[in-house]
């Protein structure tokens, strides 16, 4: 039985979709008014954390997921950019559903010095507050971010605080709004159990849970736009 997934969250689709290696799902895509059958066998991928590109004078930095080569991939590409006499670098968060705030906090440290990336608070106590690392190598360069409706957590908190320090302007949709700080608990028998233990802030004590971070300049990518191979999204950005 075919099932409509419009008002599913990214959570829910990923956990249909996903399977044993080698299994096949069917999916229906509606694109144009027009149905389509695909059948997709599961196999396991693995994409860059980050990608780079330069495009006359302006550095492109895609951040896929914050993990453990998040930073020194980072690092690299904006060295690059710098020895490369590039004068713009569009930080690209779109689809980055987060990862670790350790490396939210490494990135972060690429533009700010030392400065507060964010706090966790257990209602109105500050518990814990987290500082950029490593050298700003891009303090001074001019900076645009993207964001989407499926940027979420490290990418909330990566964007909201460069535009808070006044680093970078924020293009494209609403982000995702996830402002809270999970753990994982076991459980008798090998289950789990996900706890949110506090909410996490920007550095000017903004909560965006379930809100998101609006952009500076809103911009919409509609299907039709992905399937034209159109980006008004990343076009807007390079203009700025």
């Amino acid at each position: 039985m075919t099932k409509a997934s419009s008002d599913w969250s990214v959570e829910k689709v990923v956990s249909k979709i996903r399977g044993e290696v080698g299994t096949s799902v069917k999916l229906t895509l509606l694109s144009g008014g027009q149905t389509r059958e695909v059948s997709v066998v599961r196999q396991n991928i693995v994409s860059p954390a980050v990608e780079s590109e330069i495009d006359g004078e302006i550095g492109i930095l895609k951040v896929n997921r914050f993990g453990d080569d998040t930073v020194s991939l980072s690092r690299k590409y904006a060295s690059e950019f710098v020895e490369k006499g590039v004068k713009k670098v569009i930080l690209d968060l779109r689809n980055n559903p987060g990862g670790t705030v350790g490396a939210a906090q490494g990135l972060l440290g690429i533009w700010l010095d030392n400065q507060i990336a964010m706090t966790e608070r257990r209602g109105s106590e500050i518990v814990k507050t987290l500082c950029t690392t490593g050298t700003p190598i891009l303090s001074n360069m001019k900076t645009v971010v993207l964001i989407n409706g499926n940027s979420a957590s490290a990418s909330e908190i990566t964007a909201g605080a460069l535009r808070e320090y006044g680093k970078a302007t924020l293009v494209g949709q609403k982000s995702y709004g996830k402002g809270s700080v999970q753990i994982v608990l076991g459980l008798p028998g090998g289950s789990q159990m996900k706890v949110t233990e506090a909410r996490w802030y920007t550095p000017k004590g903004k909560n965006i849970d379930k809100t998101g971070i609006e952009p500076d300049v809103k911009v919409d990518l509609s299907s039709d736009d992905v399937n034209n191979n159109v980006d008004p999204q990343m076009d807007k950005a390079k203009s700025l």
